[in-house]
């Protein structure tokens, strides 16, 4: 069984607005009601959402936790959530994802081992997308010491756990284009999606 954290902590700076809270479509879900539900099929209970701002949220009805580091981007909202969860493993993902596939994560929860600190996938030219990704409880201490020694690239955090990795190949059969991994960043962003 794993647990789901969504990570909303971020300012929607390029956006302009809140990005979480968009809709691809006029009557359509808000985009984090889209990656609640994505996640709802795989997590074994409601996902935690990692916010600074609980009160946007609250009407999800869902566990609302802040970050335990200041200003330290996503791996302070990693740490957070995993902190939070009751689960060892968790998907991690950015409340900015409207194509979550599923069975994409599904196939990521089906790579745990017990050795592994973290699943990882890796997009179609082999970079690791760590925000669409598993991690463990065991990673805590390693999480931690990166954001007390102020190293808050999530690139940083996966050179140190050794993550396993998934690849492009194995993910495609799942969700061939790959969508699960598009966020929304900036109104070219949605404007592109929209097209």
């Amino acid at each position: 069984m794993v647990g789901g954290i969504i990570l909303a902590g971020g300012r929607s700076v390029r956006m302009g607005r809140n990005k979480a809270l968009l809709r691809l479509q006029a009557d359509g879900l808000t985009i984090i009601e889209q990656v609640v539900a994505a996640l709802q099929t795989v997590c074994a209970s409601e996902p935690i959402i990692v916010t600074n701002t609980p009160v946007i949220y609250q009407w999800l009805g869902l566990s609302l936790v802040g970050d335990n580091f200041s200003n330290a981007g996503p791996l302070a909202g990693i740490e957070a959530g995993l902190t939070a969860s009751l689960y060892d493993y968790n998907v991690v993902v950015g409340c900015d994802m409207p194509y979550l596939q599923p069975a994409l994560l599904e196939c990521l929860v089906a790579y745990i081992q017990q050795t592994a600190l973290a699943v990882v996938p890796l997009n179609q030219v082999a970079k690791p997308e760590p925000l669409c990704a598993l991690y463990s409880k065991r990673a805590l201490p390693i999480i931690r010491k990166q954001l007390q020694q102020k190293q808050y690239k999530l690139l940083g955090l996966l050179n140190e756990i050794e993550p396993l990795y998934v690849a492009a190949s194995q993910l495609q059969i799942y969700d061939p284009p790959l969508r699960s991994f598009v966020n929304l960043n900036s109104p070219s962003d949605l404007e592109n999606l929209l097209v």
